[in-house]
């Protein structure tokens, strides 16, 4: 029997690796089961950014390897950013695992066990296969989708150049490495064709991409490409870092096309002091002024944001100015994250170090702050018509007489970290059809919204 369970850990890029690791065993003849217990192998992609996600990670292996010493699975593989940072190491705490894949190892796993198959393999040494992470995937890999089938990912680009001082992410996945725009478009062509309408590009660094190519090519090139693909409705940049925003790009943003008006657009902070010692390589004047000029200049926007609070030598006086920021500039999403001390960043070793229970409390207190922002940004949409796009069936709602009750999202909203909008309607409505509807209610993240009498 060759059945597989995968569990996917972290963000929508290494989600996008997960689909071509089940799209590889697919190819090879074995069976996704959507639960561990019906399984031979179980893959787990890991996660190793932050020490939360090493946690979370290590606690979903360790469940595993309680399945197979339960003898309910014969197999566990581990793989991605955990196994890429700590392999080796973790091949000598826990024999119990038969594989750790790295970043650059997960594309060769067929053969991995086609080898597990023919021998045990008992050596440490030889469990960890863990070299340079220069796999880059492209439109031949296989990949079978693991989100709705409307709605995909695609990674334009892997590793990093930027050497942000609290990151670890350019040792696990290596110097940033552009694929070609041909490639690309006729992988956006294949999962039109499946019935996908959404493509949310992502990338480490989205608005660097092409950089690295000869001849050079750019994230504006590509979108105007990718615009053009019959099919596609919805368009959406993540990870793009405010050093890349020019001329081109803000008019391509403001055309009224597929590309939709929203931007994920990273930060981190906005004091001028911490700024350089993350090395983000920009000022806040330079923040300020181009986030008026997006507003200024792009009909619409939807703006995104990640802040960290608790960087080493976050003052008092540093975090008001960031509070003071996200306040003023009212922010349509914001992510916020308490600044974790990762191993092999310069930061780790910068002093002075912010205790837990003032980041805590800090992100606390910018939170509650974007709850109140969200909820009156969203007041001012109540009676507005804007379109859904219908992903699934819903239970009826009891505050409502509608027959008929989905789960969808607006074009202001991403797929997993923007919340939901609630569809009411009085006929069925087809999944994956993007319909106009009237904003009826609203919370800090969510909306109920109808389509009746709404044309």
């Amino acid at each position: 029997m060759r059945n597989v369970h995968l569990i996917s850990l972290g963000c929508p890029k290494n989600l996008v690796d997960s689909e071509n690791i089940l799209g590889l065993l697919q190819q090879e003849g074995w069976n996704y089961r959507p639960q561990a217990e019906d399984s031979n192998v179980v893959v787990i992609n890991t996660c190793g950014f932050l020490q939360s996600a090493v946690e979370e990670s290590l606690d979903t292996v360790a469940e595993m390897v309680e399945l197979k010493k339960a003898g309910k699975v014969q197999r566990v593989i581990v793989t991605g950013c955990l196994s890429q940072r700590y392999g080796g190491q973790l091949a000598k705490d826990m024999p119990e695992v038969d594989l750790f894949l790295g970043t650059g190892n997960f594309s060769k796993i067929t053969s991995y066990l086609h080898q597990l198959n023919e021998s045990p393999i008992d050596a440490f040494s030889d469990r960890a296969r863990i070299s340079d992470p220069d796999f880059l995937y492209d439109h031949t890999t296989p990949r079978m989708q693991a989100t709705l089938r409307h709605t995909a990912y695609v990674k334009v680009s892997e590793g990093c150049n930027r050497t942000c001082s609290f990151c670890i992410i350019p040792k696990l996945r290596g110097r940033m490495r552009s694929r070609r725009i041909d490639s690309l478009v006729q992988e956006v062509e294949q999962l039109v064709a499946t019935g996908v309408v959404e493509i949310n590009l992502v990338a480490q660094d989205l608005t660097a991409y092409g950089c690295d190519l000869r001849p050079r090519q750019c994230l504006e090139d590509l979108l105007q490409q990718l615009v053009h693909i019959d099919g596609l409705q919805w368009l959406r940049l993540h990870y793009a870092y405010p050093h890349g925003f020019n001329d081109r790009l803000i008019r391509l943003l403001d055309s009224d096309s597929k590309l939709l008006p929203y931007i994920d657009m990273p930060l981190q902070h906005i004091d001028d002091t911490l700024l350089k010692l993350m090395r983000r390589n920009t000022r806040s004047h330079a923040i300020r002024r181009l986030i008026k000029r997006l507003r200024d200049e792009v009909r619409g926007l939807t703006l995104r944001t990640t802040l960290i609070v608790g960087f080493p030598g976050e003052s008092g006086a540093a975090f008001a100015r960031l509070s003071d920021f996200v306040e003023s500039e009212r922010f349509d999403r914001l992510g916020v994250f308490a600044y974790s001390r990762e191993p092999d960043t310069s930061a780790a070793t910068m002093a002075p170090q912010i205790s837990e229970r003032v980041k805590t409390r800090r992100r606390q207190k910018l939170m509650q702050l974007q709850q109140r922002i969200s909820l009156e940004n969203h007041r001012a949409l109540l009676g507005s018509k804007q379109s859904a796009l219908i992903e699934q069936q819903a239970p009826a709602n009891q505050e409502t007489t509608s027959e008929f009750v989905y789960c969808g999202r607006l074009t202001s909203q991403a797929p997993e970290i923007d919340g939901k909008t609630v569809v009411c309607s009085d006929s069925p409505l087809e999944l994956g059809s993007i319909v106009p509807v009237r904003i009826d209610g609203v919370g800090p993240y969510d909306f109920l919204a109808t389509t009746t009498g709404v044309g």
